[in-house]
């Protein structure tokens, strides 16, 4: 299994946009078949923040997510509401 934990910091007064568009791709990307879970959260030290936690049965499950129409879309809609880079990590299930 790959965990993905994207970080991300929300311009002020975006904060609504933003989750509408989060609202759809976390029901579109729930529905394919290679997640597992795909769930977000408030930073509860940092007003702005706010963090994906998604888990995809392999790699190649994530990289379908990635080519989805709903993804590419949330994206380019998402880019507007984002302050700097997001902070992302990956992690591979170590089976213990």
């Amino acid at each position: 299994m790959l965990t993905i934990v994207a970080a991300i910091k929300v311009k002020p007064g975006k904060m609504a946009e933003f989750e509408n568009i989060v609202a759809e791709l976390t029901e579109a990307s729930r529905s394919e078949a290679g997640n597992v879970s795909y769930n977000f959260y408030r930073d509860l030290d940092d007003e702005n923040g706010r963090t994906f936690i998604e888990n995809w049965r392999s790699q190649a499950a994530f990289e379908f997510h990635l080519k989805t129409p709903h993804f590419l879309k949330a994206a380019k809609q998402m880019a507007d509401c984002r302050e700097g880079e997001s902070e992302i990590h990956r992690y591979a299930d170590t089976g213990l």
